[in-house]
């Protein structure tokens, strides 16, 4: 009973040491303990009062770049100083219809297009997420956000591209920009999963394997970059950054000579070869300044629709005069073969701009089809002196001497663009036909015509039929009918799968030469 007294009586004075010494670690004990948890709620506040700090940085920086507004702020806020004329004019009639209906998502809609395709594109911001507000069914309106937001570089656009695919994800350009988007910020494995949405969508989409092919070059497997890209030039021979990626792979790979020949593929094409995007393409035609029908005036070029191209340009030279919408106007009325109004245009670009080069050529084309040879050369030669290196001067310029009969000139006209401008094929081309069909003997050399026809025939990888046609006419010329039969025959059946009924048979009136082991000459 003692010994129990004693020690529940831990306040008396006649503790011993041992039980001194087990209080003091009890009591060190609670005050770690007690100082302990006082560190972790400490942390915990910190760590709260830096997030805190964050997100309200984050906000204010939102707030700073994109403002809540209301209606009337939005609509007040648009600055239409320096607009053109036409276009102020459409922007302010949309923002009335704003203003008479509020609540329409689709007047606000209509007005953000026509701020964002004219260049004023923060204004059109907050008008296309009112627009999205009012109906969050609308596709467009959050695509819209999702592009312009990633133009600005915003983090935003991503979330605005998720929206986007649930609404359509059918859609390829949707997920093929969302994974571009992606790829930027190297989200690799989320990049890949939209590129393989748009394929899931249409299994045609050079885009798409061009974004895998990234995606595989930034994991370091070369091998399966490269097989993405070369089903993109199978679904696309004229995708321009798939050539010059494939040249990137082939070097790596340490094959040079066909990173070489998707290097010179790559400098033959545009640098940028935009997605199909017909919800975009519903954007433009909402355009209307200068550079918008500029815009489609070459589009149509592009299509062979002249008089739709000559319609566009003549509307862009009203609304802003200068040589360059003088040429373009010119240039679509040659293809109309509309000669006299061409050399007007022209005239009218050189007076504004005497050193324009491309005028100077062009409008070297319509004298000459106009027939005013000597002055037709005497331009060529001008935009020859301006830029020795510009290859259409040469080309030109050896084509008409060969037209008016004068092929060793041309020889020399060609050689020189050989030499000055070697990265142009069509030089090549015109010069190897005139070494293997001239009517003059002594200008015929059948071997170098051979060395340039084969030179560009790599360089198309062999399927262009107007390429394989020269150098047949070069192997026959060189006394090889086996190579030039064999190669007319191939060339004709490039025409005819391509629907070409009128190349094919011109390719099959020179087959019969060679196959009587003649050679052609014109």
């Amino acid at each position: 009973m003692g010994k129990r007294k004693r020690q529940r009586g831990t306040h008396s004075g006649g503790r011993n040491r041992g039980e001194n010494a087990s209080a003091l670690v009890a009591i060190g004990n609670k005050i770690r303990s007690s100082s302990k948890r006082l560190s972790e709620v400490r942390r915990w506040q910190l760590v709260v009062a830096v997030v805190g700090v964050l997100l309200l940085s984050g906000i204010l920086m939102w707030e700073i770049f994109f403002p809540a507004r209301s209606s009337s702020d939005i609509l007040l806020g648009v600055d239409l100083t320096g607009v053109e004329t036409q276009v102020a004019e459409k922007i302010r009639r949309l923002r009335k219809e704003v203003e008479r209906n509020p609540g329409s998502a689709a007047a606000w809609g209509k007005f953000a297009m026509n701020l964002d395709v004219h260049d004023l594109k923060r204004e059109a911001l907050p008008c296309y997420q009112q627009a999205a507000e009012l109906d969050p069914t609308d596709f467009r309106w959050q695509y819209y956000c999702a592009t312009m937001l990633g133009e600005m570089g915003s983090p935003e656009a991503l979330q605005w591209f998720e929206r986007s695919q649930a609404l359509n994800a059918s859609y390829v350009p949707v997920h093929v920009l969302y994974g571009e988007a992606l790829l930027h910020d190297d989200r690799l494995e989320e990049a890949s999963h939209a590129f393989h949405l748009a394929l899931s969508a249409n299994s045609k989409s050079s885009h798409a394997h061009l974004g895998l092919a990234q995606v595989a070059l930034s994991q370091g497997d070369l091998n399966v970059s490269r097989r993405h890209l070369l089903q993109a030039v199978e679904i696309d021979p004229k995708h321009g950054e798939v050539h010059g990626l494939l040249a990137e792979i082939y070097r790596r790979l340490n094959e040079p000579e066909k990173a070489d020949r998707e290097s010179r593929i790559a400098h033959q094409l545009p640098k940028i070869t935009p997605v199909p995007d017909s919800v975009y393409a519903e954007l433009a035609a909402e355009g209307i300044s200068a550079f918008w029908y500029e815009t489609r005036g070459r589009a149509y070029l592009k299509k062979s629709r002249y008089r739709e191209a000559a319609r566009q340009f003549t509307m862009a030279l009203k609304v802003r005069p200068s040589a360059e919408a003088h040429h373009n106007v010119a240039f679509a009325l040659q293809y109309l073969r509309k000669y006299e109004e061409a050399v007007e245009h022209y005239r009218a670009a050189l007076a504004l701009r005497p050193a324009y080069r491309d005028a100077l050529n062009n409008l070297a084309t319509a004298l000459f089809e106009l027939g005013y040879v000597e002055e037709s050369i005497a331009y060529l030669e001008e935009a020859k002196r301006l830029d020795p290196a510009f290859p259409d001067a040469y080309l030109n310029l050896g084509t008409f001497l060969m037209r008016s009969g004068r092929a060793a000139e041309a020889i020399d006209a060609f050689h020189q663009g050989l030499t000055n401008a070697p990265y142009d094929p069509r030089t090549a081309m015109k010069l190897a036909w005139l070494l293997a069909t001239s009517t003059e003997p002594t200008l015929l050399d059948g071997t170098e015509a051979v060395r340039l026809a084969k030179m560009v025939c790599e360089i198309t990888d062999y399927r262009i039929p107007e390429t394989l046609d020269v150098l047949a006419a070069a192997y026959a010329q060189a006394r090889q009918f086996r190579s030039a039969t064999n190669t007319a025959r191939q060339a004709y059946q490039l025409a005819m799968s391509a629907s070409r009924p009128a190349l094919a048979t011109k390719i099959d009136s020179h087959l019969k030469f060679y196959e009587a082991k003649q050679p052609y000459h014109e």
